[in-house]
């Protein structure tokens, strides 16, 4: 079955590292939402389309970091940073199948729900491919996923944070 729901660790062989950035004056992301680090400025925003970087899971809406600056130091929002370890489940508008698992030649891409806003599992996206699907589970619409070294800011030597 297609599915939309946020982005959720599944599992990971090395410990979560949970750091707290400080927002873009204008970013929108939700809980759950894909973040990317700009260094030129020092804050995180959404991802774009077809995303070259990826630095992790925001665990707060954008808006509970500007706003309840109480809750997290200086205003800084949550976020889980992703290794290439990391086990993320993501929904996908395709029904999963076990054809999907492991596919030669790199994987899929992503693309954003024009209704919920969530990142999905993009079967069809065979040129920005950033993930590679580990598992699946077809009942409840599951694509179980592990993003590329090269695209995870934390692992590139382009997008490392220094």
């Amino acid at each position: 079955m297609a599915s939309n729901f946020p982005p959720f660790v599944a599992s990971d062989i090395s410990p979560a590292v949970v750091m707290g950035f400080t927002p873009d004056t204008d970013a929108t992301f939700k809980t759950g939402g894909f973040v990317v680090y700009d260094p030129t400025d020092a804050t995180i925003d959404g991802i774009g389309s077809d995303p070259a970087a990826i630095l992790g899971i925001a665990l707060a809406d954008v808006a509970v970091g500007v706003i309840a600056a109480g809750c997290y130091a200086d205003g800084k929002v949550p976020v889980l940073c992703l290794r290439p370890s990391t086990v993320i489940g993501m929904a996908s508008a395709t029904t999963p199948a076990e054809a999907h698992v492991l596919v030669a030649g790199g994987g899929y891409g992503m693309v954003v729900s024009a209704t919920s806003g969530y990142w999905l599992v993009d079967i069809s996206e065979t040129t920005a491919k950033n993930l590679s699907v580990v598992r699946v589970d077809i009942p409840n619409g599951v694509f179980y996923v592990q993003f590329h070294g090269d695209h995870l800011q934390l692992e590139s030597a382009a997008g490392a944070l220094t």
